[in-house]
């Protein structure tokens, strides 16, 4: 089952901005990821105890589309996807070269939204 998407939520990619190029980024450092939200308040997986308590999912380098709009839960062991009840993220060892991020609003079933909230950038780092 898929919470439903909460009336008036917002949700846009800050860090980076579409196109962007991140410069002088070694492969063994931490890139931060943004997000502008507007919506209800975001919760922790282990403070989540409904549905509809809802948390952000970061998604660098993977397809999204299995995850948005289905059933289809986020996988929460894997370094690439980054659940969080914050707007902002780090991952490490982010390599050079072009990168796609698709951050989520997701039930605490790890389920997107019902109609999905997404958003998706590309950009490169050197």
């Amino acid at each position: 089952m898929a919470a439903l998407k909460p009336a008036d939520v917002l949700l846009a990619i800050s860090t980076p901005r579409a196109g962007e190029t991140l410069a002088n980024i070694a492969p063994t450092d931490s890139v931060a990821f943004s997000v502008d939200y507007w919506g209800p308040r975001l919760l922790s997986a282990d403070s989540a105890h409904a549905v509809d308590d809802y948390h952000l999912v970061f998604i660098l380098d993977e397809d999204a589309a299995p995850y948005i709009g289905t059933l289809q839960p986020l996988p929460v062991c894997d370094s690439h996807v980054v659940h969080s009840a914050t707007t902002r993220v780090t991952i490490d060892n982010v390599l050079h070269g072009s990168h796609a991020l698709a951050v989520l609003l997701v039930g605490s079933n790890n389920v997107s939204v019902n109609p999905p909230v997404a958003a998706r950038v590309t950009f490169t780092v050197r």
